[in-house]
């Protein structure tokens, strides 16, 4: 399988996080089968670093995408457990994204730069972030054929 990174990138506070928290969560609804390192119903607060299983194919997601936060080790720590899928966040330039370019180029990923449904309403957030996640999926879905 071909290894992929969906970095969902963005200014501070658009649902990022909340975002890929629920894409955790729609990963397991769509693949009941599949194995999370973390529980994820109830939703957990704040951020995560999640590794599902889905069959043979291992799903890395870590939310916390702020500059000066380790990424890069996160990143590199889901790459040595064998994460073939990964999710994270980012900002929309500096370290964060040099990251990101760093592991697909070092270490044989390729990168999908996506964005979550975003809204300048704050009562619109929750539908958005929830339908941008199962969008998310469906996409990697696409991408990676599982």
């Amino acid at each position: 399988m071909e290894k992929r990174i969906f970095a969902l990138y963005g200014v501070s506070n658009v649902g990022k996080s909340t975002t890929l928290r629920l894409i955790a969560q729609e990963i397991m609804r769509q693949f009941p089968a599949a194995v999370s390192s973390m529980p994820l119903d109830p939703l957990p607060e704040g951020d995560i670093v999640v590794i599902i299983l889905v069959g043979k194919v291992k799903i890395g997601i870590t939310t916390q995408g702020d500059p000066s936060t380790g990424l890069y080790q996160r990143l590199k720590d889901l790459f040595t457990d064998d994460c073939s899928i990964i999710f994270c966040a980012t900002r929309t330039s500096g370290d964060t994204i040099k990251n990101v370019e760093d592991m697909e180029k070092n270490n044989g990923y390729k990168t999908t730069w996506v964005t979550n449904y975003q809204s300048g309403y704050p009562e619109d957030r929750s539908i958005l972030n929830q339908r941008s996640a199962e969008d998310l999926v469906r996409l990697m879905r696409g991408f990676c054929k599982i």
